[in-house]
């Protein structure tokens, strides 16, 4: 599936990048204008009037956890087919030498979420040593928003 291509035009400062660019937006001062394109991130199963929202997990394994363990978990759920996730696409799945990873990916609810990662905790108590999850939307996006809100506060 070809990406549509899109353009968000911002004024920033000649020195200084994004934050002296928001520095510049809230004092007013003379600025030059800049031309970003990106590609967004697209869901080729998306259903058409269902909204796909993308999620990203920060996580921790649990290092009292014996490794060999760990890894029994991680073989049960991806034999039996449980990982992927029902309802959970996966965009990104990293880990770190140290134990600590990422998730992101994109569900139509927090509840397919809850799902994939309480999935492991049932598979194995103390699995994770911690997890934080957030909705998530690409930089450029917002960007596009927090410039949109400060012409809008400026204007008032």
């Amino acid at each position: 599936m070809k990406r549509k291509k899109h353009t968000i035009e911002a004024e920033r400062l000649s020195k200084g990048g994004w934050a002296a660019w928001m520095l510049n937006r809230l004092v007013g001062t003379e600025a030059r204008k800049v031309v970003i394109n990106f590609y967004p991130l697209c869901n080729s199963n998306q259903k058409k009037g269902v909204i796909i929202m993308l999620f990203m997990t920060y996580w921790e394994l649990n290092e009292a956890m014996p490794v060999e363990e760990t890894l029994q978990i991680s073989q049960k759920l991806m034999s039996l087919g449980l990982v992927p996730f029902e309802g959970f696409t996966i965009i990104r799945w990293d880990m770190s030498p140290d134990g600590w990873g990422i998730l992101i990916g994109e569900a139509e609810s927090a509840a397919d979420v809850d799902k994939a990662i309480y999935m492991w905790r049932a598979a194995g108590a103390g699995f994770f040593k911690f997890t934080k999850t957030a909705p998530a939307q690409p930089v450029p996006d917002v960007i596009a928003q927090h410039v949109e809100l400060l012409k809008t506060l400026s204007s008032k």
